[in-house]
């Protein structure tokens, strides 16, 4: 029985749409599956706290990165970092940027995602603790913040809304002084957005981390710099179309277990949600999320 998470208002509301053509695979498969659907923010980690808590061996997200962090919240809540693996976690990608499945080189076809699921091969992720809050993609300080307010308040989001909106808020020349220490190091700067990630993809498929994996036991910085606007503006396309950069750019990389960092601000963008008043501590919790995936062989 696969035990479905769906939300319906993912991706501008169409998700609920785009699931029947899924529920149509199932069943073709003669799959037997059963739809919980989230009614408001959060509902997600209640539904798979529950599910956990009665004996559940899978829980499949239908929506987008959020609605994945809610379920794998709920399950950390349940099973704690020892026990996660005892669920396997199915990607249905209904959201709007669904970059979890980009790095870890998931189907971004839903049809062909619930293939995935229905074939029953599964393989083990990282996930991040960021102050005490579950991470399974991305983290962010900075303009981020934002952007993703602008990007919430929009009625229909697209694709490309976080690109446009970050463009605003460069434009207005936001900048932040951020400090960063890992692996022993401190290194202080000013810039636009500090983030910390579990995978390369980012903002609907932004190659953002070019170097990041999923299952490697470790988190990627990556530090956008402050820079003349036009220039950051050069380095935001570079980014979005995912072409490459040079030094002139300002991105820094590094790549660590864990991170502390500093900013002049204290919200956290967490795979899409806000949070305030956050200790923004990113810990790599290796390889205990169990996923649903194609054989490698």
């Amino acid at each position: 029985m696969l035990n479905v998470i769906l939300n319906e208002n993912a991706a501008g509301k169409t998700a609920g749409k785009k699931f029947e053509a899924v529920a149509k695979i199932f069943e073709s498969h003669k799959a037997e599956y059963r739809v919980f659907r989230t009614e408001y923010r959060r509902h997600a980690t209640e539904i798979a706290a529950k599910l956990a808590s009665a004996g559940a061996d899978n829980v499949v997200v239908a929506g987008g990165d959020g609605t994945l962090n809610e379920a794998v919240a709920g399950l950390f809540e349940v099973l704690g970092e020892q026990r996660l693996g005892e669920v396997a976690v199915g990607i249905l990608p209904l959201g709007t940027g669904n970059d979890f499945a980009r790095s870890a080189g998931l189907p971004t076809d839903a049809e062909e995602a619930a293939k995935t699921i229905l074939s029953g091969c599964t393989r083990f992720v990282d996930v991040a603790d960021v102050g005490g809050v579950k991470m399974v993609c991305f983290s962010n300080a900075g303009i981020d913040a934002d952007v993703v307010d602008m990007c919430n308040r929009e009625k229909h989001k697209k694709t490309f809304s976080y690109a446009k909106n970050a463009i605003k808020c460069i434009l207005r020349g936001m900048t932040y002084d951020f400090t960063v220490r890992y692996d022993g190091k401190e290194d202080s700067f000013s810039g636009i957005i500090a983030s910390v990630v579990n995978g390369k993809s980012m903002a609907s498929g932004m190659n953002y981390a070019p170097a990041a994996k999923v299952d490697d036991g470790l988190l990627d910085l990556v530090v956008v710099e402050k820079a003349p606007r036009l220039k950051l503006l050069k380095t935001l396309w570079k980014l979005a179309t995912n072409r490459p950069l040079n030094k002139s750019d300002k991105v820094r990389y590094a790549a660590a277990k864990r991170f502390e960092i500093s900013a002049g601000t204290t919200v956290v963008d967490i795979d899409g949600e806000l949070y305030t008043g956050l200790d923004y501590t990113a810990e790599c919790l290796e390889k205990c999320l169990k996923i649903y995936a194609k054989s490698e062989d």
